[in-house]
């Protein structure tokens, strides 16, 4: 859509079972990402999935041993003023026309002295692993109007399945952010986040609970499988539930891959673009349908090398 955006760029010190990782990198909350399709949900639209933020992190792996994993993040991904990001994080602009709260309010907001830990046990299965795991985080929310400082915090729990055909995942959270906006503000201004992603800002309560689940089954091996997720934000500030569920096929042959997949969002303004963000109770339920077909040129040839020890 004519924008570009960096996912990650690090630079990393690896010992046998432990990263040290320094630069835009992930924020270790919940599970890295959770669907099996290509929309996402909630939970990633909201900012507490598949985020890369600048800092410091530091995650220790071995079988069999609690996982740990910390991060210190001083900055989000780019300016706070930015649509164009892969991830979602606060924003700090003035909404426009293209925004899902265009004529809405400029709450200029930015993420800041970021703090998250995130354990995690795996149990080996005999034909796959299990992963048991609780998140955390706790930062500050920097007022470029006030130069106040709010606060931001969220709790997870989550589960990650692979056992032969069957993978699955389910994860549940609380987030609750406080802003420091002017005395000027609209009354139940602070009732809402701007926050930005693809290009795009919207709203999200303040404070909500979430959850996530997901199924799916490979019909033969990792060549043809069948999906379904589901997530909904519930609670807290919001005036309404907003949902997205998915379900789809995606089949691949050498060089073909074949995605079906729809998409169902209610209350969602990532999937309409008219509702004005997550917890509005517009009565939008949208649907999409995406069939892809795939051809990838094999113009060069790779090599699985051993990861690296420096």
């Amino acid at each position: 859509e004519g924008w570009q955006t960096p996912h990650h760029i690090w630079a990393s010190r690896r010992w046998e079972h432990s990263d040290l990782k320094l630069g835009q990198t992930w924020v270790p909350f919940g599970i890295h990402w959770s669907n099996f399709d290509d929309w996402g949900n909630v939970i990633y639209y909201t900012g507490f999935e598949d985020d890369s933020d600048y800092g410091l992190s530091w995650a220790y792996e071995r079988e069999g041993a609690l996982g740990l994993a910390l991060g210190f993040f001083k900055n989000q991904q780019l300016a706070s003023d930015s649509r164009q990001r892969y991830d979602t994080d606060v924003f700090s602009g003035a909404p426009d026309g293209d925004d899902a709260n265009a004529g809405g309010i400029r709450r200029a907001n930015e993420e800041t002295n970021q703090v998250n830990i995130r354990l995690a046990w795996t149990l080996p299965l005999d034909d796959g692993a299990l992963e048991l795991g609780a998140s955390s985080m706790l930062g500050q929310l920097y007022n470029l109007d006030t130069r106040d400082m709010g606060t931001r915090a969220a709790y997870g729990l989550h589960a990650d399945l692979s056992a032969g055909r069957w993978h699955a995942f389910l994860q549940g959270m609380y987030y609750d952010f406080t802003q420091k906006l002017p005395d000027t503000a609209p009354e139940g201004a602070d009732r809402f986040v701007n926050v930005s992603s693809w290009n795009f800002a919207y709203e999200m309560p303040r404070q909500a609970g979430m959850y996530a689940l997901g199924a799916a089954y490979d019909l033969r091996g990792e060549k043809l499988t069948v999906h379904a997720n589901y997530s909904r934000l519930t609670g807290g500030t919001a005036e309404a539930d907003s949902w997205i569920a998915t379900a789809g096929l995606r089949s691949f042959w050498a060089n073909l891959d074949i995605f079906l997949e729809g998409y169902w969002g209610h209350n969602d303004p990532q999937m309409s673009g008219r509702a004005p963000g997550y917890g509005h109770d517009t009565g939008l339920t949208e649907f999409r349908l995406d069939l892809r077909f795939i051809y990838r040129l094999s113009l060069l040839k790779s090599k699985q090398v051993d990861k690296p020890r420096w």
